[in-house]
């Protein structure tokens, strides 16, 4: 009976390896048409490689530096004291996204009164220490010395095979912290506000009031600014704009967000295995390894909510800890929400672990009285900005449900234009155009950056056990975050408009719902099926993502440069803005306005890549799709004369014109585009990636 129930579970183990051999191989053969053909590229560059690690600027280092320590300590003490967290990995990952939180919001409510300054800073840093002093007298300093002592009792011995299991994980984060702090900022969405902001809340000491219809800044600067406002508090104690502050945000909570992500599987799997196995599957993933370095909010909030569902299950485990645990988790899920719009949508999936947790508890009769509590907790830190921007804007999504709430300085025809050009660019890069309901639903299944996390043969064969199992604690942990994250996804694809990377908020359920089948797995069938699973993995495309860095391989149809040693070859030139033509040719551009442009001078345009155009000051721009262009759209202003006139009243010196914008609808209704070349708008400088032409007051008056 003993051999054959082995003999049952060494098949088991057996199906297991053949499932994910088989999603494997349908991969590389059938799916990817990126990372694996550009394998040999990455190891040609390997075997010729020139590494150097230039010296970053870090302005005045000791004071950042004193001021993170302050930040840190107090998060230290709080998860030792209060919430009790004596196990190294867990007061580790919740000490990195507390002090991450903690600094944006102390950045956003002193930028929100128009006080982000050193003074300010430093008496907020003041008030954090007496917090945490009273804390440590309050509870005793007994108290906290032996949690301390428990902690450095069950601190985690390393050994050689755990070694082994952490070497992946060890290769992409080497690469994940290079490229993120040795490369130039490049994502779009980066170069458009997260990083734009960060300089802009520095320059002007505050959060300025920017609102408009414009795709770029205008409508951006209200999305919730965490992010950048960790960053501007650091650049004020730094002294100047030193990007490595900004930089070094996305990677560390990405290590938070796998390490939560694995603490999270362990708590639902209850075993090690399966939850090594789903942080693995994470950690290859490409669209989660390139949101890891680049410098935008995702992945900030991603650490936020998922650390925020692992401490309320933590709550399994200690039941006394329940209140102060969940009001914890309703902090962090509100840190998340200040970073971006979509963590609103995963606020149900909160509710239901929550939910499920106090049910499993001896609190019954005060389970809703903690869910609502918790809730709470979440919108009172969250809705900070939301309030914000209802009290000056009349919106609280602003720019979002304009139909809703309508908006100052939101035009309908305008903004709908901006949606119509957002809906057509995500149906193109992630679908390949339009395409039906089935065939959407197949191509986001089988989408080659979200692979192993987010793939067709390892989902469904994992939702089907759990259904056939009827393990109900697998169905509302892991299904049901997964479905319902998905769909809510996809139904914003559809209605609305989406890009690949709004499926970040997706890919840690999914990873944790795809290693399902292993729960069934018996102790000691694990080391039976670890290393071929592991390689499996490994040859997955998540390598080549991670050594590649940040080039442009975000769309179905894209694919990576022949080129792979490029970054590596001019690293030493991070500083050097004409390193940016090989992501984006038209840096020339704004490099020829950043020269010709003078004070009070604007130049009109759609452009909305203002990081490196003007140092990312705003008032040098007159967006052709804002509100203040909306003029330019009326039947009065097909007359050259007229549309010059206007111009210049605006203080308009130049017109930019790039390829990119040319598909946009603002542009092509724009009757100005026209007359660009003719005698009223002559051409002044070109290049092979766009062309600026001369707004001449003086001549046309």
């Amino acid at each position: 009976m003993v051999k054959q129930e082995n003999y049952r579970n060494r098949v088991y183990a057996l199906g297991i390896i053949l499932i994910f051999s088989i999603a494997w191989v349908t991969y590389i053969t059938v799916i990817d048409k990126a990372w694996t053909p550009s394998l040999p590229i990455v190891l040609s560059c390997i075997s010729n490689l020139k590494f150097n690690i230039p010296v970053p600027s870090f302005g005045n280092f000791y004071l950042v530096l004193a001021g993170l320590a302050i930040i840190f300590l107090f998060s230290l003490t709080i998860n030792l004291i209060i919430f009790r967290l004596t196990e190294l990995l867990p007061l580790a990952v919740l000490t990195i996204v507390l002090t991450l939180g903690i600094s944006g919001y102390i950045s956003i409510i002193l930028g929100i009164l128009g006080t982000l300054n050193k003074q300010t800073i430093t008496l907020s840093l003041f008030t954090l220490c007496i917090i945490t002093l009273s804390i440590i007298f309050h509870y005793g300093y007994r108290k906290f010395l032996a949690n301390l002592k428990t902690l450095l009792k069950n601190k985690p011995t390393m050994t050689p095979r755990k070694i082994m299991k952490l070497t992946p994980h060890f290769i992409i984060y080497f690469w994940v912290f290079y490229h993120a702090i040795f490369t130039p900022i490049t994502h779009w969405d980066a170069l458009i506000y997260h990083a734009s902001l960060a300089k802009i809340f520095f320059i002007e000491n505050k959060i300025p009031l920017i609102y408009g219809t414009s795709i770029g800044i205008q409508t951006s600067a209200n999305y919730p600014p965490l992010f950048p406002s960790i960053a501007a508090l650091l650049y004020v104690l730094s002294g100047g704009v030193n990007e490595i502050y900004l930089k070094v945000v996305s990677p560390m909570a990405s290590l938070a967000t796998l390490l939560s992500t694995y603490l999270l599987s362990k708590i639902i799997y209850r075993k090690d295995f399966p939850a090594y196995i789903a942080a693995l599957i994470l950690v290859t993933t490409p669209l989660f390894i390139r949101y890891s370095f680049y410098t935008v909010s995702y992945m900030t909030s991603l650490s936020f909510i998922m650390t925020s569902l692992y401490i309320s299950l933590k709550t399994l485990h200690d039941e006394k800890l329940a209140l102060r645990r969940f009001l914890l988790s309703g902090v962090l899920f509100g840190f998340g929400l200040l970073s971006v719009y979509h963590a609103i949508y995963l606020v149900p999936i909160a509710i239901v672990v929550w939910y499920y947790v106090i049910n499993q508890l001896e609190l019954s009769k005060k389970r809703l009285s903690i869910v609502l509590l918790t809730l709470l907790m979440s919108v009172s830190i969250g809705g900070t900005w939301y309030l914000r921007n209802f009290m000056l804007l009349n919106n609280p999504l602003y720019p979002m449900a304009y139909n809703l709430f309508d908006g100052k300085g939101l035009d309908d025809n305008l903004l709908a234009m901006n949606f119509d050009f957002n809906k057509w660019n995500g149906n193109i890069c992630l679908l390949g155009g339009k395409a039906s309901l089935i065939d959407s639903i197949i191509t986001l299944l089988t989408f080659y950056n979200f692979f192993p996390s987010l793939f067709i043969i390892t989902i469904v064969v994992s939702l089907i056990y759990i259904v056939l199992t009827l393990n109900r604690r697998l169905l509302i942990l892991c299904a049901i975050p997964f479905l319902y994250s998905f769909m809510v996804t996809f139904l914003l694809c559809r209605l609305i408009f989406c890009f690949p990377r709004y499926f970040l908020f997706v890919l840690p359920f999914s990873a944790i719902t795809s290693v399902a089948l292993l729960n069934e797995l018996k102790s000691g069938n694990d080391k039976l099926i670890a290393i071929p699973l592991a390689c499996i993995l490994l040859i997955s495309p998540g390598f080549s993502a991670s050594f590649l860095g940040k080039v442009n391989v975000f769309c179905i149809y894209d694919r990576p440069p022949t080129n792979a040693c490029y970054v590596f070859e001019s690293v030493n030139k991070f500083d050097n803005l004409t390193r940016i033509d090989f992501w984006y040719p038209e840096v020339h551009l704004w490099m020829w306005l950043n020269n010709h442009l003078k004070e009070n001078e604007k130049v009109a345009t759609i452009e909305n890549r203002i990081y490196y155009l003007m140092g990312s000051n705003y008032t040098y721009l007159f967006m052709l799709d804002g509100i203040e262009s909306k003029p330019l759209y009326e039947k009065i202003y097909d007359d050259p004369r007229k549309i010059v006139e206007f111009l210049c009243i605006n203080r308009v010196k130049y017109i930019l014109d790039v390829p990119w914008a040319r598909n946009t609808p603002q542009w092509k209704n724009l009757p100005l585009v026209r007359y660009l070349g003719s005698e009223f708008f002559p051409l002044v400088y070109e290049t092979n990636y766009g062309k600026i032409y001369l707004v001449d007051c003086d001549k046309n008056n």
